[in-house]
Parts: C-alpha cells; sequence; structure tokens
C-alpha cells in the first residue's frame, strides 16, 4: 500500500467548507489505496490570534494543531460516513527540533495574519511588516526543521489504517537550551515539515494543496503553468530567484529535497479546489526525479 503526505495551505483554508469538503472527497477515493496523513498550515490563523492573545507563536500553533486539525477530522468524518463507511482519524500534536543559531530569528520572511491597508497598526503593535501587492502583513522568524521530536505515533497509527492529521502549523517549534527544551517564538513553514514528515514515514508521494493551480514560471511579461519539473530544473529555477521566499518557494524546495532522496518519489503542487485531480498528479505541477 502506497503512503501519501498531503499538505494544505493555511491561506488556501479561507473558504472552510467547500475547501474541506473538495479534500475530504478526494481522501475517500484515496484512503481505498493508500495511508494516508495529513499536515497543514496555520499562517492566517496564528497570525490573528497572536494579535490578540499574549502567548509564544509556539503555543499558538499547538492551539491551532486542534483547532484546524478538528476542523479536517469533522470534514473527513462527514464525507466517510455520508457514503456508509467509518473511519479514524487521528490529531496529533507534533514538535519539531530547530536551531537558534537558525538566520530565520534575525531575518523573519514568514507572512502571518491578514492584509493591512496601512502599516500603521503593526508599527503600533512593534510587529515586523512587509509591503506585500494586497497590503502590510507582519511576518515572524521561520527556521528550518531539523528533525521530528515525536514521530512514533504517527508511524502506529498508520499502520492501523487510520488517517493521521500531524504537524499542523509546521510542528511546535522547539530548541534545546542548557540541555532542556523550550519553546521557539517562530512558526515553522508548514511545506517544510511536511517533507521531514513524508521522509519520516518512506512515504511514496507528497502533495501540497494551495490556493493556485501549481508552480508559475515567468516567460517575459506573462507567466506559464510548468505542468512537469525534474529536480535539476526546479533547482535551477529556485536559484535565479523565481519563487517567493514566503510562498511557492519552500513549496518547491520541499518537494525538491522530498523526490530526491529517494528513486521512483513524485510531489505534486496544484489547487485545493482541484483536490482530487492534483492528488491523482493531474492539471497541477508534478515534480520528479
Amino acid at each position: 500500500m502506497e503512503k501519501y503526505v498531503i499538505a494544505i495551505g493555511g491561506n488556501a483554508l479561507a473558504e472552510w467548507e467547500s475547501s474541506l469538503d473538495n479534500i475530504s472527497e478526494a481522501l475517500f477515493s484515496l484512503s481505498k489505496k493508500a495511508q494516508i496523513l495529513i499536515t497543514h498550515g496555520n499562517g492566517p490563523q496564528a497570525g490573528e490570534l497572536s494579535i490578540h492573545e499574549k502567548k509564544s507563536l509556539a503555543l499558538i500553533t499547538k492551539e491551532t494543531q486542534d483547532t484546524i486539525g478538528l476542523r479536517i477530522k469533522n470534514s473527513i468524518e462527514k464525507v466517510f460516513h455520508s457514503k456508509g463507511e467509518s473511519v479514524h482519524v487521528d490529531i496529533l500534536h507534533t514538535e519539531v527540533l530547530v536551531d537558534r543559531k537558525d538566520k530565520a530569528f534575525s531575518n523573519p520572511s514568514k507572512p502571518v495574519g491578514k492584509f493591512y491597508k496601512s502599516n500603521v497598526f503593526l508599527r503600533h503593535k512593534g510587529y515586523q511588516f512587509k509591503k506585500f501587492e494586497e497590503g502590510f502583513r507582519r511576518i515572524v522568524p521561520s527556521p528550518i526543521p531539523k528533525k521530528l521530536l515525536d514521530g512514533n505515533g504517527i508511524t502506529v497509527r498508520l499502520s492501523m489504517g487510520n488517517i493521521v492529521i500531524a504537524g499542523g502549523g509546521g510542528g511546535i517549534p522547539i530548541v534545546y537550551e542548557a540541555g532542556r527544551k523550550r519553546f521557539a517564538d517562530c512558526i515553522v513553514d508548514k511545506d517544510y515539515t511536511t517533507a521531514v514528515l513524508a521522509d519520516f514515514i518512506n512515504a511514496d508521494k507528497m502533495v501540497i494543496l494551495t490556493n493556485v493551480n501549481g508552480v508559475y514560471i515567468s516567460l517575459g511579461k506573462n507567466k506559464a503553468l510548468k505542468r512537469i519539473m525534474d529536480i535539476t530544473k526546479a533547482e535551477e529555477y529556485m536559484a535565479s530567484g523565481e519563487f517567493g521566499e514566503g510562498s511557492m518557494y519552500p513549496k518547491v524546495k520541499s518537494c525538491v529535497e522530498f523526490v530526491k532522496k529517494r528513486k521512483g518519489r513524485m510531489a505534486a503542487i496544484g489547487s485545493i479546489s482541484r483536490a482530487k485531480d492534483t492528488i491523482d498528479m493531474k492539471g497541477c505541477t508534478v515534480i520528479k526525479n
């Protein structure tokens, strides 16, 4: 039986009900032939929570692992039950190790929360921010996850035939200081954690569901959807600065890192509104070696 890891983008979950219905329908079909591990982002949700709650981003990530995970779980159960079938869905708190010396802590790049027309509010709060086409948005440190700290429960539950939701929000970021575990005030990019999880369970395929149809490449003044990319070409595009650091770059990089570690692996990046096609690696961008 194949193993799939499917990442659901936090921005792509803006329309909860329709997005999750699309995914759950696709998962119903996939569950007949594969073990399924789901990860999800939390950038918009964690960003909003952090405005109102004076907590470490690590603790907010732990909260969103529960709240977003539960919404995904409920949607999957609803679809399976509507088809007369039962399903076991496990939500697992997941910790990832990050390095306190990671340059991301001094160079925040991950956008979180909503867009603001002015930077006044963000400046007043003392937040770092960046101007995007849609407006101003808070940016936070996003270090690379070094390893999974508690993955045994994932493999056990997958082997039982359960659908597992883990690594939510990129995982709860942990650093070791003076030999003790401590929360790190950052948000790990869920795409990088997805690749760590996929490698940990020795997955065959990795799928990233987002709010665009795939990876677009600049061709003069126009952009074109790239249907197939081998890892060499993908690395050339990354090196040339083709992709945005806080958006498509981590998606492509995580797919490349996953695919290059074992022959025969494939990864896809595609639209959450066409979840089944993307999972089937149709009408999206497929990265392979």
